[in-house]
């Protein structure tokens, strides 16, 4: 009967000294590694090629996109995205280093066009311009509409900001004398951030 005892109190003791062994070893867990997104911009603006990456940690100031929810008196909702991209000077049909800004007004997958009648304050419509501290290029209401297309307008699971993709093509005209213009054709873009 010791025997047996002392058989079980080593069997018990081994079997002890075995599961700490095995339970003291970690198993690494990786994760899948997501793919950081890129957002871009690419056009070719008064002759020139314009091609601009980044990512939420590189060059961030760049190329931006910027989704706003404005509540109506009506409870209605209107959604508003901003696509902004910095154009260094050595690309820039103005000479100097100049803004892009795309804005759309209730975005959503499709064709707006861009008029350039947009009075408010601040600006709540759809409208588009190239611009630096001394001149500015817009779309005009005398001549044919900006052309920006929507192709892409969704949220990634759990997340409140959207993926915006599009093309856009037109004309835009110096503000203060019509006969001065810039082409952006053949424009794609998307951004998140």
């Amino acid at each position: 009967m010791i025997s047996t005892r002392i058989a079980l109190l080593n069997l018990s003791l081994s079997l002890f000294a075995a599961l700490s062994i095995t339970s003291c070893s970690k198993t690494k867990v990786t994760e899948p590694q997501q793919e950081e997104f890129v957002q871009h911009f690419k056009a070719n603006i008064a002759g020139k090629e314009v091609s601009i990456e980044n990512t939420r940690d590189r060059n961030r100031t760049q190329l931006t996109g910027q989704w706003t929810g404005l509540g109506n008196g009506d409870g209605t909702e209107r959604e508003i995205y901003t696509v902004d991209v910095i154009l260094p000077a050595d690309i820039s049909p103005i000479a100097a280093q100049a803004r892009l800004r795309v804005q759309v007004e209730n975005v959503k997958k499709g064709k707006f066009l861009i008029t350039g009648e947009n009075k408010d304050f601040p600006p709540y419509k759809s409208l588009i311009s190239l611009r630096n501290s001394n001149v500015s290029y817009s779309a005009n209401t005398a001549k044919k509409p900006f052309e920006v297309e929507i192709t892409r307008y969704e949220y990634p699971y759990g997340s409140m900001v959207p993926y915006v993709g599009g093309k856009l093509n037109g004309i835009l005209y110096n503000d203060k004398n019509l006969q001065d213009s810039i082409i952006i054709k053949d424009g794609t873009f998307e951004v998140r951030f």
